[in-house]
C-alpha cells in the first residue's frame, strides 16, 4: 500500500481516513457531500468486483469524515476503466469545492475521455489541482485533510502497486 501525492498541498487541518474498497474490488464511483458555504465536506467511494460485477445492493465504503448530512452527489466509472487519479477544484476560503476522477482503460490503452464528470459541478474555484498514481498501480482507498470551517481541504489516493 502506497499513497499518491496530496492534490492541493494544503497541510492545515487534521487527517481523516483512510477509507478502502475491500480486497478484490475496484472503485466504481465517487460520492461527495457538499454544504453551502463550505464546499465538499465528506467523500466516499462506490465499488464493484474487479470482474465488473456488483451485487443487487449498492456497495460503498464508509464516509471519510463522517460529516454527510448535506447535499449528496455522485459520478461513476465505466466497467472498462480503472481509477488512476483525482482532479480537484480548490477555492480560497472554502477548500475543495469539486472533484472528478481520472482514469485509464483497464487494458492499458489511453482513453479519449480520461476524466469523469465533475461531481458537484461547482463553477467557482481559484485553483485546479490533481494527484496521480505513479506506475501501473490501481487506486484502493482515499485519505484526506479536514479543516474546521472549511470542510475537506486536501485529498490523496491510496494505491496498490502492481509488480510485474
Amino acid at each position: 500500500m502506497d499513497f499518491s501525492n496530496w492534490a492541493t498541498g494544503n497541510s492545515r487541518g487534521h487527517t481523516v481516513g483512510p477509507i478502502f474498497v475491500p480486497e478484490g474490488n475496484e472503485i466504481s464511483g465517487i460520492e461527495v457531500c457538499e454544504q453551502a458555504g463550505f464546499g465538499v465536506v465528506d467523500v466516499r467511494f462506490h465499488f464493484r468486483n474487479q470482474n465488473a460485477t456488483t451485487s443487487e445492493e449498492s456497495q460503498m465504503t464508509g464516509w471519510i469524515a463522517n460529516n454527510h448530512a448535506h447535499s449528496i452527489k455522485s459520478v461513476f466509472v465505466d466497467n472498462d476503466k480503472t481509477v488512476i487519479g483525482l482532479q480537484v477544484k480548490e477555492a480560497a476560503g472554502f477548500g475543495v469545492v469539486d472533484i472528478r476522477l481520472i482514469y485509464k482503460k483497464k487494458n492499458g490503452t489511453s482513453t479519449n475521455e480520461p476524466f469523469s464528470d465533475w461531481v458537484t459541478d461547482n463553477p467557482s474555484f481559484n485553483w485546479l489541482k490533481e494527484t496521480l498514481i505513479p506506475g501501473e498501480g490501481h487506486a484502493s482507498g482515499l485519505e484526506g485533510r479536514e479543516e474546521a470551517g472549511f470542510g475537506i481541504v486536501d485529498l490523496r489516493l491510496v494505491y496498490d502497486d502492481i509488480k510485474v
